[in-house]
């Protein structure tokens, strides 16, 4: 009875012959093993039914089966912690590889015609094996494994083989290899029996066999005997906390059917990788057949690199797999085991990582050292689990250590030691691979360090190392004669795959340098795959998957596209594979002899079909076609940035602890249809394509014309959004007439506000108004022009640069908008304040009152503080501070009378030194200099030698106790009078300390992460040769908004060399340079970069302003 269970051959056996339940059946023949409350449900109904017709034989059976079946929905005694149903159902799932049910049985049986077999052909059970050597294969249609249970009725005495492969090409009395000893093929298992009738064998646990699609039964026997084999049975072993192994988490669909298999052929692959904790390959390995029962790790479940073999933890293979998993079966769960393991072997004292986990436990790799590295930070990403990072953080950090320690001072660049890498027939010194991982490493860590609540200088120091060793790794490592990098910084002519890809989705290269690298990548292309040239002849899937995330990184998606159906697509529609996951690797002849003279002893059984570091494609098509991607742990922040390539409509989803995210598209004539939803909550950023360039894209949001101003209006609200981009920043120019002058106004002060990076508030609560650069310059213009003692400032070089830090602000500024003054206050005053329980934010300097709660602080500028010392809360640890808490305010009251008996006893001298001031005043403004410094001023004169003897003596003649903390020289000579005066100021110091970048006050919001305040701007002129004036010309300065039109005038010879013989200016030059002069109300300058514009006198003073 192909194609029935057991169980469903137990009803129908019972209840063939009553027709009153002949309805339950049809019930019982839905898949009932995968359906526990069914199987419960139709039981009651039977007891009813019982009671009336009195079938005792039937209910019995049934009473015998529940219990089994509802033990069985996982693997084994195995806790259920899978989902139950699938998040995204839709027509999609017809995709799903993964059966309905644990308990399978051959999709069909395949006869040998003479030493052939017909594939075409398959016959019903039961099968009848007819005397010594003949044989029979089932095909279970996908990739499968576990355990098989034979039911066979035999005339005699003999056995039964059971020989097992994952290709057609192994099928046979012998198994594909999988043990690891490279002594012969597997072997096959065999059901002895001695005497006719019916029999029963079920594979032992340890002979599991992990990935198989094929499997032989032959007759081994002495007598002239038959052998009918009535059933056959497949208990799935792997996803073994899953009752229902479809129930995937995330889904992807698009026009091409081809894709749509290869997602899902690599999210199967990695539900065959997800296993057992009990059922890794044994080592030492066995020199004959395969036993799989050994300990791999903690938990129920846990991901290791194939379903045959090696079945142990490989981190590298990770780095592809993990994604993949994310968005497709959703299964983190055994992530965290593996990696866990990892943690749990590392070594205590130098802090390496072994290259694999147990039993196998290899050592002596750099690359996968790190790849366990970035593979807490991808699991810590999409689960959110913080718990597991504060566990392990310590460790992480040793880690770092290690693989940092290696990093020569010199060059920057790392010296590999450890040799041991994914296959590449080269290792060592300063492999270039190395350092792209390296480099993913060191950025993956600083973010880490910020999950991690770590202090600022763990995340600056680790990102700061990523920006030296990607200066290096560009330096010494790329060929530019090529256009791509070298395998290391020798001379070489090796231009590696893995390299280069990782060059590319790191982002270690400009844009101009990924272009070269992704097209040369394709000279390494075959109609079937790419070559690895640090692998010849062999094509790898798992580099590929590197491969085809950088071409989409390089803004190549039809390229990349390309290269997943040439090589993924090649495998699929192969009918000597699996048809239904990916493989480890083959050769570029079209063979499956992967690595044969590369470690495999030139055995093309031992390779794997079902190997999860293949499985690239379905994180690639998942982010990068649909574009969707969560940013933030946990999915807290995500990113729509769709890619089409060739394709014309493409949707995917998946799920975090959060809830759903799905976006799709769909292109038509006009454009395209974007619709994407997330949890509520969460917040994301959309980066949309422009189809048609340089066409102006129209865009729509919920149905509404961005036209109406709606993208503009978002970017003022969520600073995330600033500014407007779709590939690209866009530009105001391109909304004006869809925007009120409010909506105007508004945009251009937000714009300003937040490309400030020091920004400054005004500290009433009820205007907390923004106080722009532009305007504090302004009120110093004003006072310069105004008041004859800051013209003498002015006039002495004491020039603000533009603009002013807003953090400290020496003269007076009012709030354009309350008039409220927003310049430092005296340290009396200060102090005046905090006693009547009133501090002011160490960073912006707004007047904080603590209501009630904890010691930490948090301004509306983001700052995270400490009530009592004005310390970044990261800084001022929680034990000492409370510690110290009784004796600091002791030691304050101390300073308090002793200041208080400084000023009574100098009063005096002071009035003696004020009636000389007094005559001095009467001749002019000869302490203008000493009033400025006493209260605080800045010099921008870099010399200070003047004031340096005897403001440094005077900063050091005060007691201990009243000095300010420790500080730069010039911030002595600003601060020396209030350090001699009013003793040590706690408002005063953690001001000084915010400005001296000695603290991190937590997360302010600012745009270095955005175009084009994150741009290296490279700016040239705007040449417009129109005649006629009109909008589709007008350019409009992003700084000052002055709107422009643009026109080029040749210059004289005459004229040419007088302003390259008077005017050295960088502006003049920069015109002469190009051979045009502009007129000075139509200069403007667009980055050639961000697309960023500035005007001519903008631009002239750019150095000075902040972005």
């Amino acid at each position: 009875m192909l194609g029935t269970t057991p169980q469903e051959q137990i009803i129908q056996a019972g209840l063939t012959n009553n027709p009153s339940l002949a309805s339950w059946v049809n019930t019982a023949r839905m898949d009932l093993t995968s359906n526990s409350r069914l199987y419960v449900a139709l039981t009651t109904a039977l007891f009813r039914e019982m009671t009336r017709f009195h079938f005792l034989n039937v209910v019995l059976s049934l009473l015998a089966l529940v219990p089994v079946v509802l033990a069985q929905t996982c693997w084994r005694n195995t806790a259920c912690s899978g989902p139950d149903g699938s998040a995204f159902e839709g027509p999609w799932e017809q995709g799903i590889y993964a059966p309905s049910s644990r308990f399978v049985r051959p999709k069909k049986v395949l006869p040998i015609t003479n030493l052939n077999l017909d594939s075409s052909y398959a016959q019903a059970m039961p099968v009848t094996l007819h005397g010594n050597g003949s044989l029979v294969i089932f095909d279970f249609g996908i990739e499968v494994g576990g355990i098989v249970t034979l039911n066979y009725t035999t005339s005699g005495s003999g056995a039964l083989g059971l020989a097992f492969t994952e290709a057609k090409n192994w099928i046979g009395e012998w198994s594909d290899s999988s043990n690891g000893a490279f002594k012969g093929p597997d072997g096959a298992l065999y059901a002895n029996f001695t005497q006719a009738g019916k029999g029963s064998y079920t594979m032992p646990d340890k002979a599991l066999r992990g990935g198989f699609r094929y499997m032989t039964v032959f007759l081994v026997t002495n007598e002239s005997i038959k052998v009918q084999i009535e059933d056959v049975s497949l208990e799935i072993g792997f996803q073994p906390t899953w009752s229902n192994l479809r129930a995937y988490q995330g889904y992807f669909h698009s026009n091409d059917e081809l894709l749509n298999r290869i997602w899902y052929s690599g999210a199967y692959t990695l539900q065959t990788n997800s296993v057992p904790v009990d059922t890794g390959r044994q080592v030492p390995m066995l020199h004959n057949g395969w036993a799989n029962n050994a300990t791999l790790g903690p938990g129920d479940t846990i991901i290791v690199d194939g379903a045959k073999r090696d079945r142990a933890v490989w981190p590298g293979d990770m780095g592809i797999a993990v994604p993949s998993a994310f968005v497709s079966t959703g299964d983190l769960e055994s992530v965290k085991n593996a990696l866990q393991v990892m943690y749990n072997t590392q070594n205590t004292t130098t802090g390496a990582f072994d290259e694999s986990g147990p039993p196998l436990s290899q050592k002596n790799s750099d690359t996968y050292h790190m790849w366990t590295m970035i593979g807490t930070y991808n699991y810590v990403l999409f689960s959110n689990d913080t718990n597991f990072l504060s566990t392990n953080w310590q460790k992480y950090q040793a880690a770092m250590d290690f693989i940092y320690g290696k990093v020569d001072g010199k060059s920057g660049l790392l010296i590999v030691t450890g040799t041991r890498d994914w296959a590449r027939w080269q290792q060592g010194y300063n492999n270039s691979e190395a350092q792209m991982i390296l480099y993913h490493t060191l950025k993956t860590g600083t973010q880490l360090a910020a999950w991690a609540d770590s202090t600022s200088s763990l995340a600056d120091t680790w990102n700061t190392r990523a920006e030296n060793l990607k200066k290096a790794i560009n330096q010494y490592c790329w060929d530019d004669a090529y256009g791509a990098f070298k395998d290391n910084a020798t001379a070489t002519s090796l231009h590696p795959q893995d390299a280069n890809s990782m060059a590319l989705l790191f982002g270690i290269v400009n844009q101009t340098r990924a272009t070269r690298i992704s097209e040369r990548l394709t000279d390494n292309w075959t109609p079937i795959g790419a070559v690895a040239p640090e692998l010849p002849e062999n094509i790898s899937p798992f580099i590929s998957s590197f491969e085809i995330q950088g071409h989409f990184a390089a803004n190549q998606p039809t390229r990349a596209l390309e290269l997943i159906r040439r090589s993924w697509g090649w495998y699929l529609n192969n009918p000597n594979g699996t048809e239904s996951t990916v493989v480890e690797g083959y050769l570029a002849n079209g063979t499956f002899g992967y690595r044969s003279s590369r470690g495999y002893s030139y055995d093309a059984s031992y390779v794997s079909h079902a190997h999860g570091w293949s499985a690239g494609p379905t994180s690639a098509l998942t982010n990068y076609v649909v574009g969707l991607s969560i940013t933030s742990p946990g999915g807290m922040t995500w990113k729509i940035a769709p890619q089409f390539g060739d394709l014309k409509s493409a949707q995917a989803g998946f799920t975090t602890l959060l809830g759903k995210y799905r976006a799709s598209w769909k292109r038509n004539s006009k454009g395209y249809t974007l619709r994407f939803s997330a949890p509520k909550g969460t917040t994301g950023v959309l980066i949309l394509p422009i189809v048609t360039s340089p066409k102006r894209p129209s865009i729509k949001i919920d149905g509404r014309d961005s036209k109406s101003g709606q993208i503009f209006l978002m970017a003022c609200k969520d600073e995330a959004q600033m500014p407007p981009r779709c590939c690209q920043p866009i530009p105001l120019a391109a909304a004006r007439r869809h925007l009120s002058d409010e909506e105007i106004a508004l945009y251009k002060l937000k714009f300003e506000e937040w490309r400030t990076v020091n920004r400054c508030y005004c500290p009433v609560s009820t205007c907390s108004g923004f106080i722009a650069p532009s305007y504090i310059q302004q009120q110093w213009k004003n006072l310069v022009a105004s008041s004859g003692f800051y013209r003498q400032l002015a006039a002495s070089g004491a020039t603000p640069s533009l603009p002013v830090s807003p953090l400290y602000i020496s003269f007076p500024v009012l709030c354009p908008k309350c008039f409220a003054q927003v310049s430092d206050i005296d340290p009396e005053l200060a102090r005046t304040l905090e006693n009547l329980g009133i501090k002011r934010c160490p960073k912006c300097r707004a007047a904080v009152r603590r209501m009630f709660g904890c010691r930490h602080m948090q301004c509306r500028c983001g700052a995270q503080w400490c009530w009592y010392c004005c310390r970044a809360i990261e800084v001022c640890k929680a034990n000492i501070c409370a510690k110290g808490r009784a004796a600091e305010i002791d030691v304050r009251d101390d300073i308090a009378e002793e200041v208080a008996t400084q000023i009574d006893e100098g009063e005096a001298g002071e009035e003696e030194d004020e009636e000389e001031d007094e005559d001095e005043d009467a001749e002019g403004d000869t302490d203008d200099e000493d009033y400025w410094d006493r209260y605080g001023g800045w010099r921008s004169d870099p010399d200070e030698s003047d004031y340096e003897q005897d403001d440094q003596t005077a900063y050091e003649d005060e007691d201990d106790e009243n000095q300010a903390p420790e500080m730069s020289l010039a911030r002595a000579v600003q601060h020396s009078h209030f350090a001699a005066e009013a003793g040590s100021d706690v408002d005063l110091d953690a001001r000084s300390d915010w400005e001296e970048n000695s603290d991190f006050f937590g997360t302010e919001p600012d745009g270095s992460r955005l175009d084009p305040f994150d741009c290296n701007h490279d700016f040239a002129m705007i040449i417009d040769k129109s005649e006629v004036e009109n909008s589709e010309y007008e350019y409009e300065c992003e700084n000052c908004w002055r709107r422009i039109f643009p026109r080029e005038t040749l210059i004289p010879g005459s004229l040419w060399e007088q302003i390259q013989s008077e005017d050295t200016s960088p502006t003049a030059q920069l015109i002469a340079s190009m051979n045009v002069v502009e007129r000075s109300d139509s200069q403007m300058y667009l980055c050639r970069n961000c697309k960023f514009r500035l005007c001519g006198p903008c631009r002239a003073g750019y150095g000075n302003f902040e972005f």
